[in-house]
């Protein structure tokens, strides 16, 4: 039996609605992504490092987050569960993840003719049309062999979320915190090099009791660590969400709860109304990265090791 042709009209038509889907998902996603609850859980399951060998490790931090929202962070294939030996429970139903389908069209110069590469042929640029679904199950939904990485992920489950460090990161950073309750700003981190002599002169200053905001602060201090200096009024907003973010997900682990109505507000002024999420995501892998910084250098302290920049 002959699979049936579609025409122009018809594929293109699948594509459109294809299209409109992705559209309508990534808008749930920015919903989602703009709740410190999810915030705040996202990061904490992240301090956990799956070894390279889970394929998650390698998808996208959409698909991980995506993840998060279906209470897994190991989703795999039927045959992928199979081949380390588990399989997947009677009447499981599978998750999603979204994988992006690109089309290609030629590159033209100003007059519309065609551009080859050095090697003469067509060059093409690509575009993700939209995006494909493909069916994966979660770790919680399979039985047989032990997973190689679930002592590891039972003993951080069991640690005190407390034990993250707070003024003493700071501390240990050389960035001096100072209360200025007169400024009309909540607060502020700044740094400065000293041409001459090298010297960096790092500052956090607090303009409110708030302990989100020494949150917020101390996580753009990190995030200058880790990333260096930015110009550009986008990185400028990059960087603002990725330190609301994460202020986020210490505000909760703290006992202090985060306000999420002033981080909606918050992430919405930097990016407006409808963000796109794939800034989103970038500033979510930005918070990962600032939460591993300061966990790994509090397990660095516990062990006696001196500490550097």
């Amino acid at each position: 039996m002959k699979k049936k042709a579609f025409t122009k009209a018809e594929k293109t038509s699948w594509i459109d609605g294809k299209r409109e889907e992705t559209k309508a998902n990534m808008e749930t996603m920015i919903d989602q992504l703009l709740n410190s609850d999810n915030i705040s859980g996202f990061l904490e399951k992240k301090l956990f490092k799956f070894p390279d060998t889970v394929p998650c490790t390698k998808w996208s931090m959409l698909n991980q987050f995506r993840m998060f929202m279906l209470q897994s962070m190991d989703c795999r294939g039927f045959k992928q569960w199979q081949e380390v030996g588990r399989h997947v429970k009677a009447g499981s139903k599978s998750a999603k993840i979204l994988v992006p389908i690109f089309k290609e069209f030629p590159k033209t110069d100003d007059n519309g003719k065609p551009v080859n590469g050095p090697d003469g042929k067509p060059v093409k640029n690509r575009y993700i049309a939209y995006f494909k679904e493909i069916p994966v199950f979660k770790a919680e939904d399979t039985d047989g062999d032990p997973l190689d990485y679930q002592e590891d992920l039972d003993n951080v489950r069991n640690m005190d979320p407390s034990v993250l460090p707070l003024a003493d990161i700071a501390e240990s950073l050389n960035i001096p915190v100072k209360y200025d309750l007169s400024s009309s700003e909540y607060g502020s981190y700044s740094y400065n090099l000293n041409l001459i002599d090298g010297a960096e002169e790092k500052e956090i200053r607090l303009c409110t009791d708030t302990e989100q905001t020494f949150y917020h602060e101390l996580s753009h201090a990190i995030d200058h660590i880790l990333i260096g200096d930015s110009f550009t009024n986008s990185d400028k907003a990059l960087k603002e969400i990725t330190a609301e973010f994460t202020a986020c997900y210490l505000a909760s682990i703290y006992g202090t709860q985060a306000n999420m109505v002033y981080t909606r507000h918050y992430v919405r002024s930097w990016s407006g109304k409808k963000p796109p999420v794939d800034s989103l995501l970038k500033c979510l892998n930005r918070a990962v990265n600032i939460v591993m910084f300061i966990a790994e250098r509090k397990q660095t302290a516990e062990q006696g090791q001196s500490i550097s920049v």
